[in-house]
């Protein structure tokens, strides 16, 4: 496997991984419930799991970084596209960081890693949306997919940019309502990556078929 496909399949592992995180790892801590904890307390520092969680958040982000790579060498045919890359590579940066900063106990954050952890677990959301924009407006100038003879692109990304936010949203602002943090939590990460598992794929496919000689 040469270096451009394993970085285009990165994006397909790091959303593999996130599903270990959102999914089975949390039956390892007692008590754990994945419809209402968020995913962060697992890896809190009172938890069973931590260690085992922030390396699975490590992996995850330097995965989606390396990705952001194969972006930026396999996907773009304007500037909004590279820009777009360079925000997935930030992403996965930022998204690395959480492995390191772990949130306080219970994750009720009072002390400076606790607040690092805040600020670094909520940015990869933020740079990811604004990655997805760029892209969204590479599609539209023809760019990308559109490129490659795949003219449906542009809408598949705000179909799930649209469900990210409706998920997002309800996580956020409508927790007292809903009671279900840790499900819409997962949601509103997970939809974004499985996106992300989506292009890896095509993008793989499309670089398969070029080396075949089709179209």
């Amino acid at each position: 496997m040469n270096i451009d496909k394993f970085m285009i399949l990165s994006g397909l592992i790091s959303f593999l991984i996130f599903l270990i995180i959102a999914v089975p790892l949390g039956f390892f801590y007692p008590g754990y419930d994945q419809f209402t904890d968020v995913i962060s307390k697992q890896g809190a520092v009172d938890s069973p799991i931590m260690l085992q969680t922030n390396i699975l958040f490590f992996l995850m982000g330097l995965f989606l970084l390396f990705f952001g790579f194969g972006l930026y060498r396999n996907y773009p045919k304007y500037l909004s596209g590279k820009i777009g890359s360079v925000f997935i590579i930030l992403t996965g940066l930022s998204a690395t960081l959480v492995g390191f900063f772990p949130c306080d106990a219970g994750c009720i954050d009072v002390t400076i890693t606790g607040e690092i952890h805040q600020f670094v677990s909520e940015l990869p959301t933020i740079l990811a949306a604004i990655g997805l924009i760029f892209f969204i407006i590479e599609e539209f100038r023809g760019g990308g997919f559109k490129s490659k003879g795949r003219n449906h692109w542009a809408y598949i990304m705000i179909v799930f940019i649209l469900a990210a936010v409706i998920t997002g949203y309800i996580y956020l602002e409508m927790d007292n309502i809903t009671r279900m943090d840790g499900l819409f939590q997962r949601l509103a990460i997970g939809i974004p990556l499985a996106l992300t598992a989506l292009v890896s794929l095509t993008l793989k496919n499309l670089k398969s078929n070029k080396g075949k000689g089709k179209v």
